[in-house]
């Protein structure tokens, strides 16, 4: 029996692995029912843009460098300029994690935009850093939203 307010179904996929299937339009009662596939499982999701994000290495090789220092100077200078992702105006996260791998040039900072792909850069400061996040938070916020 099917819950009438569902909106997904779980089920086995034609190849034998499980699938889920998301209702896209109908109802239960009258209209007729149009679902897509979409698997089950851990998957990216595409729907909704995600939020800029720097990592910055503080793994043992760039915590020598200085890079813990940086991270909580880039702290300060995003939530003072508003680029912090829960300000009201902002839209960069920033993560502190471990190596990164570029250990003989750190401190090392991973970006990733909004749309795009990731950049890494090595040798970093901390004016360094935040002039990335700004690069982030000015692609966020000169995006041209299409007309609905």
């Amino acid at each position: 029996m099917v819950d009438a307010g569902a909106t997904t179904l779980d089920g086995p996929g034609s190849a034998g692995n499980d699938v889920r299937f998301q209702r896209i339009s109908g109802d239960w009662v009258g209209q007729e029912l149009r679902w897509t596939v979409v698997p089950a499982g851990p998957r990216r999701h595409d729907a909704v843009a995600t939020t800029p994000h720097l990592l910055v290495c503080i793994g043992p090789n760039c915590a020598a460098r200085g890079s813990g220092e940086m991270f909580s100077e880039v702290w300060a200078a995003l939530e003072r300029d508003q680029l912090a992702y829960y300000k009201s105006a902002g839209s960069v996260r920033c993560s502190a994690t471990g190596c990164l791998g570029a250990c003989a040039e750190g401190p090392t900072v991973a970006s990733y935009p909004r749309h795009g792909e990731p950049q890494w850069w090595v040798a970093m400061t901390a004016n360094a850093t935040v002039e990335v996040a700004l690069a982030l938070h000015n692609q966020v916020v000169n995006e041209q939203v299409p007309p609905a």
